[in-house]
């Protein structure tokens, strides 16, 4: 994975623990653990995962494209785990977390050194995790990164 990938994803993870820290004093429901990738062994609950979603060649830059200064967009998906493979779906729990990071991620739009939140989308709080055996929703932001590569 490449230092712009981990740097994109422990920004995002950062905002996130910012946010639980923010929850923590009135929010309901709130969530306890956050996590820096989606496949997480023992998961406890209610957790958030980040994770960078591969471009569709399966590198998450793409292609290597010679230019001196160029912007790149990427996608980062951001789960809440609200119970295991064998509970009920807790539609409204997740929901209303996912919307909390929704706002709460687009108030902070600027992740700074140029990595910027463009906008999140495909919100759904109906999911099943098979790689953490875990229910609960997702969102997707896409972040436009600028990277400097020397030309070829």
């Amino acid at each position: 994975m490449s230092t712009v990938v981990e740097t994109l994803r422990d920004k995002v993870k950062a905002e996130v623990d910012a946010l639980k820290i923010v929850m923590a004093t009135g929010y309901d429901p709130t969530f306890s653990y956050t996590y820096d990738r989606h496949p997480v062994a023992n998961l406890l609950l209610n957790a958030v995962t980040v994770d960078v979603l591969p471009a569709a060649g399966g590198d998450p830059i793409g292609p290597d494209i010679p230019s001196t200064n160029s912007i790149y967009d990427l996608t980062v998906s951001v789960r809440v785990h609200t119970g295991y493979r064998h509970s009920p779906m807790l539609e409204v729990v997740n929901t209303q977390m996912l919307d909390s990071l929704d706002n709460y991620l687009n108030e902070q739009r600027n992740l700074g050194d140029g990595y910027r939140l463009i906008m999140t989308f495909d919100i759904n709080p109906r999911m099943e995790f098979s790689e953490s055996a875990t229910k609960g929703g997702e969102l997707k932001m896409l972040i436009k990164i600028p990277m400097e590569r020397l030309q070829a």
